[in-house]
């Protein structure tokens, strides 16, 4: 028997794309696990000790990108 995809409606498409997707998910993806004995909660802490937060009137981002590509 041959299938042919032109004979898919919209939602026939949709469904047949999710399945392949949740299939391969299920198939090909790991479950998180933690290499560091630390508690993750104190590595996040770390992560937000170490954020760079921008003072006001400091440039954006987009700004500075801006002018790098201007130079």
């Amino acid at each position: 028997m041959v299938n042919q995809i032109s004979d898919m409606n919209m939602d026939d498409l949709r469904a047949f794309v999710e399945d392949i997707v949740d299939d391969r998910m299920r198939t090909t993806t790991h479950p998180y696990t933690q290499k560091s004995t630390r508690p993750l909660s104190q590595i996040i802490a770390e992560m937000e000790e170490l954020l760079i937060e921008s003072k006001p009137g400091d440039p954006s981002v987009v700004e500075m990108l801006r002018e790098d590509r201007d130079r």
